[in-house]
């Protein structure tokens, strides 16, 4: 997990969360005092936080090194936008920062304290360099969430069709139901076909899909979340994907 030592003179840890993140820029390594700092966790809180960074170095921005919690899905819009901007960013499992905070006694939890945690700890350990999946993979995964959100609401319309039915609600309901039921299974569609045209318009997609079905029942749409797991994933190895999947 740890590289060897980089020119990054400047480390800052971040607690990101829905709304904002905390930033905690590690000023001291040996007496461990930071400057901190709250911004919105949105477009113009990223570019607060790049203004502020190119204030406070006299460097370029290769010297700076961000530590991120993988966080769901909090930290990828900061994540993405300092990388696009040549800023060196790693993004941690929490249940390393988890325990090295216990190792050093940390047992008051605060987004402050958590983003000054993160910082001491890529100063000391030196994390990984974050290698963000490609736009084509990265769109892919998108649509592939879009589908996964919108399946179980056509599910719930159809629980809901099934007691209309047999509870003897009004002619209006029952309409209603089927119209929603016909929107989202027309975008299920329309979603799966924009798929696998994604798919085809890039040869690495293709390719890779295509050899994933030739392993038995793996069909269209598991070979595509196969695909997107492991192009999203930093796997150096089989056997790390078979860990990460619990197999």
């Amino acid at each position: 997990m740890d590289h060897p030592t980089l020119p990054y003179t400047h480390i800052i840890g971040i607690d990101a969360a829905s709304q904002k993140f905390d930033v905690s820029w590690l000023k001291d390594r040996n007496k461990h005092t930071y400057r901190s700092k709250v911004l919105e966790n949105n477009p113009a809180g990223c570019l607060k936080l790049l203004e502020c960074i190119r204030k406070n170095i006299t460097t370029n921005l290769t010297t700076v090194h961000i530590i991120m919690e993988a966080t769901g899905v909090y930290h990828e819009l900061l994540a993405y936008f300092l990388n696009d901007q040549g800023v060196a960013v790693s993004i941690v499992n929490p249940a390393y920062i988890h325990s090295y905070a216990q190792s050093l006694g940390a047992v008051h939890k605060t987004d402050k304290g958590d983003s000054q945690i993160i910082a001491r700890f890529g100063a000391e350990r030196n994390p990984a360099i974050w290698q963000p999946e490609p736009k084509s993979v990265r769109e892919l995964k998108a649509k592939l969430n879009r589908l996964d959100a919108l399946k179980p609401d056509l599910q719930r319309e159809d629980n809901r069709l099934h007691v209309a039915q047999i509870s003897g609600v009004p002619d209006e309901v029952i309409l209603s139901i089927h119209q929603i039921r016909q929107a989202l299974t027309q975008s299920i569609a329309d979603l799966e076909h924009d798929m696998d045209d994604h798919i085809n318009r890039h040869p690495d997609l293709k390719n890779d899909v295509a050899l994933l079905q030739t392993i038995a029942c793996v069909g269209r749409e598991t070979s595509t979340r196969m695909e997107v797991l492991y192009r999203s994933k930093q796997f150096t190895k089989a056997s790390q994907m078979t860990a990460f999947l619990g197999l």
